[in-house]
């Protein structure tokens, strides 16, 4: 892979990754060489690998490792052609994949005070563009056939500090292109949950609220909601309907009860509004 192709060697990691990824990985990281011309050539390698990496080993760590390592390259990357080079990536993988990758790349600078260069910051300003052109394919699907939007938003805060999300979400909403309430579902994550008895199943995550307010703004989508008395109250197991319907119901009523606990009782109050949490 180093020379600049895939041989044997590649071949025989490829045919590891569903059993023993973590190990492979791990291994691989620590052995290859941190350059930009290494970070060139194995980035490709590893974004064509990313929808093939398991979710497996201690707390999924195989996955964690890939990414990881993907985001160590980045930092390191000198491409001649920055843009074909960022779009190559999301070609291979997806965008969501390279945005999420070059945010965890900049995080983690941050976090441990490295300063990043030039080629990073082209890179990321490469990768906004693509963040942003895929938020805008994806406004032309109904929201229960998009996938990803919430972390595309997280990222392009993460690359571009002050970039109006809450203006975007507002403007696609009133276009008619995601109608409330539809669109809440998005707010919701699914994962999977067992009781201890039988196999996992997929279920129903708690309402990101506090990220709702900050990228659409829970008054602004409560002004818009037909007033409800389904407050509701979730299951004190997971819910495990992971269905849309269930999904904007239950986002619904997150945002229903919110405000209910929220808004002063009567027109005279004066109290200010706490910062909302994760319901």
């Amino acid at each position: 892979m180093l020379a600049g192709a895939a041989g044997d060697s590649w071949a025989a990691v490829l045919a590891l990754l569903s059993t023993n990824a973590e190990l492979v990985l791990d291994k691989l990281r620590r052995l290859a060489p941190a350059t930009p011309e290494a970070a060139s050539l194995l980035l490709p390698a590893l974004a064509a690998i990313a929808a093939d990496v398991p979710d497996s080993g201690f707390l999924g760590r195989a996955r964690i490792v890939h990414h990881f390592w993907v985001a160590d390259l980045l930092q390191l990357a000198e491409p001649a052609d920055v843009e074909a080079f960022v779009r190559e990536l999301a070609d291979l993988s997806d965008v969501r994949f390279v945005a999420d990758s070059c945010a965890r790349a900049k995080r983690s600078a941050e976090k441990n005070d490295v300063q990043l260069g030039a080629p990073f910051g082209a890179i990321s300003v490469a990768t906004v563009k693509l963040l942003k052109e895929d938020l805008v394919r994806q406004a032309t699907l109904r929201p229960e056939q998009t996938a990803g939007v919430v972390s595309m938003l997280a990222d392009w805060e993460a690359l571009e500090p002050g970039c109006d999300r809450q203006g975007w979400m507002r403007s696609t909403i009133e276009s008619g292109a995601w109608p409330l309430p539809d669109v809440l579902g998005i707010f919701v994550p699914t994962g999977t949950s067992s009781t201890g008895e039988g196999p996992s199943r997929a279920a129903l995550g708690d309402t990101e609220l506090g990220f709702l307010d900050q990228v659409l703004g829970i008054e602004y989508a409560a002004a818009q909601l037909d007033p409800t008395d389904d407050l509701g109250e979730e299951p004190f197991f997971s819910d495990y309907d992971v269905s849309w319907e269930s999904r904007v119901r239950r986002a619904s009523r997150a945002v229903a009860r919110w405000i209910a606990a929220n808004r002063p009782s009567d027109a005279s109050g004066d109290e200010q509004e706490p910062e909302p949490d994760d319901a």
